[in-house]
């Protein structure tokens, strides 16, 4: 490494370039820039300056990343990311050397990741069968949805009222973000969503946009405009956790969801239309499991 101060900081910027010009897409290029910039944030945090960084600096890095609950491929997929922004600085002359070129990456983990069986989730929906509060009703919609269609968290935060629509039986909603698509929902879920709606969500005293506020306070006395990913990250804690499922969360909830389309006779093309998908990945990996389950059977 340099022996003089640097800031790493203001590097951030040409990096971008730099990948642009390599021809990255524009993904790859946004999650090497955040991995990058997350990783100088916590080097700031633990007050740690570009002198002291070493090999050992990034394994610390991942181990903390690991106990923050992050996945294995997640942890894989940044610290490729942090690697290539340090050889970016070499080539720019801004260091002498990576620290972490030598360091192994993290094999990727190919594994469908544990998700809570089909009776886990049926026994938390009907635990919210007959909601007390708007809180309980706003967990029952988001269950499912996060059960039964399978779409991300960072999806759901960012659902408006508008978004939601219902005509006759049928209800459809309209998915924002990188993947804007309208789905068709679940009875269940239409009826959830529409009951949560109808529980006051309209009133003067509530004007968001967003369909899923955040609640604080004793009795949810405080209501926030948004739920933030945080939030819904900690309701679904407390939700598993009364249900006696274990660090229950977004993940494993979508590939319940996967399960359960699947089983209901839905194609692997239109799953992957219904959560915006252009490559089948895990949808293909559970349809070959429940296909050789039914062959064990038979």
């Amino acid at each position: 490494m340099a022996s003089t101060k640097i800031d790493l900081e203001t590097q951030l910027s040409g990096f971008k370039d730099h990948l642009k010009k390599q021809g990255k897409t524009a993904k790859t290029i946004q999650c090497y820039y955040l991995d990058s910039k997350l990783f100088l944030e916590w080097l700031k945090k633990n007050n740690t300056s570009c002198r002291q960084i070493t090999p050992e600096t990034l394994i610390a890095y991942q181990e903390d990343l690991a106990l923050k609950d992050a996945t294995e491929n997640s942890i894989r997929r940044k610290a490729i990311s942090i690697r290539q922004f340090f050889r970016y600085l070499c080539k720019t002359k801004v260091i002498l050397d990576s620290p972490f070129d030598l360091i192994p990456i993290p094999e990727r983990n190919d594994a469908l990741p544990p998700q809570p069986d089909e009776d886990a989730v049926k026994i938390i929906l009907q635990s919210f069968s007959k909601p007390k509060n708007k809180k309980e009703s706003r967990d029952l919609a988001i269950m499912t949805l996060l059960g039964l269609e399978g779409i991300k968290a960072s999806e759901i935060i960012e659902i408006k009222k508008k978004h939601f629509n219902q005509v006759a039986k049928m209800s459809t909603l309209r998915i924002p973000g990188p993947k804007p698509r309208t789905i068709r929902l679940n009875p269940t879920t239409g009826q959830a969503l529409t009951a949560y709606i109808t529980q006051g969500l309209e009133s003067k005293s509530n004007q968001s946009e967003y369909l899923f506020q955040g609640f604080k306070g004793k009795e949810c006395a405080i209501t926030l405009p948004k739920l933030t990913r945080h939030g819904l990250k900690f309701a679904l804690y407390e939700i598993g956790q009364q249900a006696g499922v274990e660090k229950l969360n977004a993940e494993k909830l979508r590939h319940h969801a996967i399960i359960h389309l699947l089983r209901s006779g839905i194609s692997v093309e239109a799953i992957m239309a219904h959560l915006g998908l252009k490559r089948p990945g895990n949808i293909a990996k559970h349809a070959r499991k429940l296909e050789q389950s039914k062959t064990a059977k038979g």
